[in-house]
């Protein structure tokens, strides 16, 4: 890579023209979950694990982000950059887990925007508090969502 390219795309990250997106999530919207471990992955079927969409026991949300009219390499710098990046362990994204947001909405869960990181951040919120029912629904968004592994990088 050249100087001149290296530095375009330096000027390029630190004058980014931030994502606008409404802060409404439209149900025909792409949710991208990115998984971080195999045991999101089931290799017998190439499908996600439901533990992808398990919502975390401190904020009982799951991270998602809106990947909608994103191209493959941008969705791929959102998550080295604000997921493995903040990550406490670092872990390099091994793949996504990429769902419609009626998928989600049908589970009577909502996504809302949650721009921090970044602007296409969201949170799907509305869990039951039940082990089992929360177990169930995320069987159904594993089940619905579709697993995009990541190509080795070169």
């Amino acid at each position: 890579m050249s100087y001149l390219d290296r530095l375009r795309r330096f000027w390029d990250r630190i004058f980014q023209k931030p994502d606008l997106l409404p802060s409404d999530i439209d149900p025909r919207e792409r949710l991208s979950r990115f998984i971080l471990t195999k045991r999101h992955i089931k290799p017998a079927t190439s499908r996600v694990s439901p533990q992808a969409f398990i919502p975390s026991t401190r904020t009982a949300e799951t991270s998602v982000y809106r990947t909608e009219r994103c191209a493959e390499q941008a969705i791929w710098e959102i998550g080295d950059n604000y997921v493995t990046a903040l990550h406490p362990s670092h872990k390099p994204v091994i793949g996504r887990a990429d769902v419609i947001a009626q998928v989600v909405f049908t589970q009577q869960l909502r996504v809302v925007s949650s721009p921090v990181p970044h602007p296409r951040h969201a949170n799907i919120i509305g869990w039951p508090v039940e082990r089992e029912k929360i177990l169930m629904i995320a069987t159904e968004l594993a089940d619905r969502a579709t697993l995009i592994i990541r190509s080795p990088i070169s």
